[in-house]
């Protein structure tokens, strides 16, 4: 069984979204799995919490960041 690399993403999300749809993309491409607040599920955790302990499984992050 193959092993995909998993790409955490982070930017702002409304300012950013074009550019995070095209990073997924890319990710993809690029036969990465990526790890993006629009693919986690409803969670009665601390939003934090969920964010910090989907990077702490990553193998790579990736940091978008402009405009704000």
């Amino acid at each position: 069984m193959a092993h995909y690399f998993n790409a955490f993403t982070s930017s702002t999300s409304r300012d950013l979204e074009p550019y995070r749809e095209r990073l997924i993309d890319v990710i993809i491409r690029v036969d990465m799995h990526p790890v993006a607040m629009e693919h986690f599920n409803a969670s009665a955790n601390n939003a934090l919490q969920v964010c910090y302990d989907a990077l702490c499984k990553a193998d790579l992050f990736v940091g978008v960041y402009a405009h704000c």
